[in-house]
């Protein structure tokens, strides 16, 4: 999926106390394995970073400020009918277009200067003459983007398409070259090539004519390619999930490697001032000089919560993101502002995409008291309920590490865990179970959470 790059042309292309049987129940940030202590206890509506609002004034650097609106794609199975694409602007968050999202939701900045957003079958204008109205229609496209003069271009894993009198004229993957496996993004550069980015190859289009570009000769360590974007000079960056590699030439490509034992999961890279670039990894980011120094901001210290889904950056070299915790905004310089779920109702649900225009918004809200409901059911390991053991429910946990926030409480005799009075979110459930932490084997359906109501999620098989 194309990811956005900070350019001038984009391509086509967030304690409970006890009741109940909850013997103890604590809300903490941490990282590391869920027994640790490393944290502190937080009440849900308290912001572990400090908020702020941004006090650069009218100009940045030796420019007049440019204000602008900062997009997030919602997602909402539980309640579609507060999900959609939602705007930032003027201090207040307002819902522009209603409607659950997908995984396949896609943020794109035109080369005509305007914005746009996939939604399921639907690409959408986000400002300009046409905005929040779908420009085209028919294609639930994985990934898309706007051409230099305008056209409109599309695809998905086995095809791609562009957007002629209405309709969409498709060719299939082969067209651009055998064994290049699915078709994951594309974009336009300054002369008007085509270049396709599939699995296994990058390929482009000059003058009719798919030629295969063999990054692997630059770099034999090439695993898997995932976005391409084009940059401010004029260089063709492409992602993988252990480099970046800028080509500015065929026989020009410089490649960035800033994965490590600690820090790995490349999602995606954008450009910041000068010639700094800013890679969003899976836990972390970091801030990569033309000289190689790193600037690395991490959980709970520089952004609310751990997994990261997706990220953006102003005008004012503010790095926005949303993360399974909620959404934070880092600078300018020392500031940190953010959401917490279930502080801000129009972000309920899962906020995916992200896109910020111009220098982004002026003024940044405050965070006010989350929303809170209560969440109950009962613990079942083979075949049998697991009686006065740990329980611990978290915007995001895999079993060995808990990033963000999570609560901790028991299970009474029967199985049976309550907690009262925690944030509205979408919680995963762990149970442990003969000295192991276990997941609830429904992860991928984690209970949301209806404000001051209680949610019986029933039997929590874990595995």
């Amino acid at each position: 999926m194309c990811r956005i790059a900070h350019s001038l042309f984009v391509l086509f292309s967030f304690s409970a106390g006890a009741c109940g049987w909850v013997e103890t129940v604590s809300e903490r940030l941490s990282v590391g394995d869920p027994d640790s202590a490393v944290g502190t206890d937080q009440t849900a509506n308290t912001n572990p970073i400090a908020d702020a609002t941004d006090p650069s004034g009218n100009v940045v650097g030796d420019r007049p400020l440019t204000p602008g609106p900062v997009f997030f794609a919602v997602r909402n199975r539980h309640r579609p009918d507060i999900a959609g694409i939602v705007r930032l602007q003027d201090g207040k968050f307002e819902r522009v277009i209603r409607g659950t999202v997908d995984d396949d939701t896609n943020f794109v900045r035109g080369s005509d200067g305007h914005a746009y957003v996939s939604v399921f079958s639907r690409i959408y204008a986000l400002d300009g003459p046409n905005a929040f109205k779908p420009i085209a229609t028919g294609f639930r496209t994985e990934s898309f983007n706007v051409g230099l003069t305008g056209e409109l271009w599309a695809l998905k894993t086995q095809k791609f398409g562009q957007y002629l009198d209405g309709g969409w004229a498709f060719q299939p993957d082969s067209t651009v070259g055998p064994n290049l496996g699915s078709l994951r993004d594309i974009a336009q550069d300054r002369s008007g090539r085509l270049w396709m980015l599939c699995r296994k190859g990058l390929t482009v289009l000059d003058d009719g004519v798919w030629e295969v570009f063999d990054i692997e000769k630059h770099d034999e360590l090439v695993l898997g390619l995932l976005d391409i974007d084009l940059a401010r000079d004029g260089s063709m960056l492409v992602m993988t999930p252990y480099a970046v590699y800028r080509i500015k030439s065929p026989t020009e490509v410089s490649t960035l490697r800033i994965a490590d034992a600690d820090h790995h999961g490349n999602l995606a890279v954008q450009e910041m001032s000068g010639d700094d670039l800013l890679v969003t990894l899976k836990h972390a980011l970091a801030r990569v000089q033309p000289d190689g120094a790193i600037t690395w901001y991490e959980p709970d210290t520089d952004f609310y919560g751990g997994h990261i889904r997706n990220s953006d950056v102003d005008g004012q070299d503010r790095i926005w993101l949303t993360s399974y915790a909620g959404v934070s905004v880092i600078g300018p310089g020392a500031s940190r502002t953010s959401w917490p779920f279930g502080a801000v109702p129009e972000l309920f649900g899962r906020p995916r995409g992200i896109l910020v225009l111009g220098d982004g918004p002026t003024t940044l809200p405050t965070v006010g008291p989350a929303a809170r409901g209560s969440l109950t059911g009962i613990a079942h390991y083979n075949d049998e309920p697991v009686r006065n053991s740990p329980v611990r429910i978290c915007g995001y946990c895999d079993g060995t590490s808990t990033p963000g926030v999570f609560f901790d409480g028991m299970t009474d005799d029967s199985g049976r865990f309550r907690f009262d009075d925690v944030p509205l979110n979408k919680y995963n459930i762990l149970v442990k179970s003969e000295t192991k932490w276990r997941e609830d084997t429904r992860y991928f359906i984690r209970p949301f959470l209806d404000e001051g109501k209680l949610h019986d999620t029933g039997i929590v098989v874990v595995r």
